[in-house]
This record gives structure tokens, sequence and C-alpha cells, in this order.
């Protein structure tokens, strides 16, 4: 293990600052580019094959600097545009879990219909079913959740019960 001195520690972090610094001024001017620039680049651009590689490097060079959506949302767009070959869109999609962002939100980003608007849908709840009957109870004045959550399992055991009676589960039928 290699002892420094403290100038030179100093110096190293001092280069090390700079180089941080310079990575984001990188990271807000491409940024800025593609902001400006990506509609002219997208039409003038005829679609290009670019290696794997430097698809991934542009993706993780797109969202680190990135906090907003919209901007990732052009920037995925940009940099799966140049993507043409099948590929390098399935290394963009298998690398779209570290960029905060599912391989199907990200598929929908580099394949958009008509209208260009990505739509970030949430799965389907098991209560999306029973919405209705707990926004009565909450309506008829049941503030407590527990017991709203006691009356929803009791109906809906209730309904479960006499279909397990049917098919002669032994819980039920003693």
């Amino acid at each position: 293990m290699a002892i420094f001195s403290p100038t030179e520690v100093l110096a190293q972090q001092s280069i090390f600052d700079q180089l941080v610094g310079e990575w984001n001024h990188i990271k807000e001017n491409f940024s800025i580019q593609v902001r400006e620039n990506g509609d002219v680049w997208m039409s003038n651009a005829p679609r290009a094959r670019v290696a794997g590689g430097v698809i991934e490097a542009g993706g993780n060079f797109a969202f680190e600097g990135i906090d907003n959506s919209g901007e990732r949302y052009r920037c995925v767009y940009y940099i799966t545009f140049l993507a043409d070959d099948f590929q390098s869109n399935w290394r963009l999609q298998s690398h779209a879990g570290k960029f905060d962002c599912s391989s199907g939100i990200f598929a929908r980003i580099s394949k958009p219909k008509k209208s260009a608007v990505v739509v970030f849908r949430t799965r389907q709840s098991s209560l999306d079913l029973h919405l209705t009957w707990l926004d009565d109870q909450w309506a008829s004045g049941c503030r407590n959740g527990a017991d709203l959550w006691r009356r929803f399992k009791g109906a809906w055991l209730s309904r479960l019960a006499p279909r397990r009676q049917r098919v002669g589960d032994p819980q039920t039928t003693g």
C-alpha cells in the first residue's frame, strides 16, 4: 500500500475534482444539445448502425446526468433512434434497469405510436375490483382502517365459503 504525503493527496484530490467538474460539464452540454438539436438530428440524420458498446455508453451518459423525465424521454428516444439494428435495441432494453426505467417503458419510448405520448401505467392491483365497495364504506362513515379491513375480509371470505363447501374443502366441511 502506497503512503502519500498530504500535498500529494491534495494534488490528487484537486485533479479528481477537476475531472468530476469536466464530466458534469460534458453531461450538462449533452443534455442541452439533445434538448435544442434533437429534432434536427432526427429529421436530417439517416439511420445508422452503431456498435452496441457505443449505444450502451450513450445510454449511461444520458441517464447519469438527467433527472427530469421529459429530458430522460428525449435522450432515450434519440439514442434509440441511432440503434437501428435489433441487437443494439436489445442491449439498450436489457440495461434499462440501471437507468431507473423498466425495459417495457424503454421499448414504448423507443417505438412510439402515432401520438408520441408515453403513458406510464401501473399494474392492476387485486384491490381494483373492490374499490367501489371500499369507496362506499368510506362514504358511509367507516374511517377506521382495521375495521374496514375486517369488513372487507369478512365479505370476501363469506363469498368464498359456499364455493369451498361445494368443492368439498376439508377445512370448511369439518
